[in-house]
């Protein structure tokens, strides 16, 4: 008689073939609570409101009480000296085109002085994550991080495997990534992030 629903922003309710309303259409006298941290979509806003699967949010807590209470690591943010020149780039769905970023990330010359930046400042951290654009990008700054394990959508899954395990069980103190474990993934031993993809969503960041 109760449905929970896990990361709700990445559901489409709108759509009429929905996985989700059949699952809910099944239990019709059940209460369906649904959870997420960012109760938004890049490409269409808010998840809930009028007409919408979801009217009202019922409860809230903000990151800022996380921290204070110890369930969320409080962040220190700085900022590199070298970025990508993002002036001028077009947005889809809220956020710069893919094409785009293919394109200013293919700029050695800039990856290879943030690379070089950010190593610097993450010598004392002991296990480093870098987000990248796409697996171009992704490849080109594992190649210039010494231990750097790498996983991508294009690998199989005992390659996956092995890369995840070189971070989380072996001295592999670096991995590179798209998008593979950018949500839901819970390693305690990353204590550094490194975001080497520019964005405009506030969904992504």
């Amino acid at each position: 008689d109760q449905v929970f629903l896990h990361e709700v922003h990445g559901l489409n309710f709108e759509k009429e073939d929905s996985r989700y309303l059949t699952l809910c259409a099944r239990h019709p006298d059940a209460k369906i609570f649904g959870f997420t941290a960012t109760p938004y979509r890049k490409n269409n806003g808010y998840i809930y409101g009028p007409g919408k699967f979801f009217d009202k949010i019922h409860y809230q807590i903000e990151m800022s009480t996380l921290i204070e209470q110890g369930y969320l690591v409080p962040p220190v943010t700085k900022s590199g000296n070298f970025e990508f020149e993002t002036k001028g780039l077009k947005t889809r769905a809220g956020d710069f085109r893919d094409e785009d970023l293919t394109r200013i990330s293919r700029d050695k010359t800039v990856v290879t002085s943030q690379v070089r930046d950010a190593l610097e400042r993450t010598v004392e951290r002991k296990k480093t994550v870098w987000f990248c654009c796409n697996i171009e990008h992704a490849t080109l700054v594992q190649s210039q991080i010494p231990d750097a394990a790498i996983l991508h959508s294009k690998q199989n899954d005992k390659t996956y495997r092995e890369n995840k395990f070189k971070l989380e069980q072996t001295d592999c103190r670096n991995l590179v990534f798209i998008m593979m474990i950018s949500e839901g993934y819970d390693f305690t031993g990353i204590d550094a992030i490194v975001f080497m993809r520019p964005t405009r969503s506030p969904t992504l960041y």
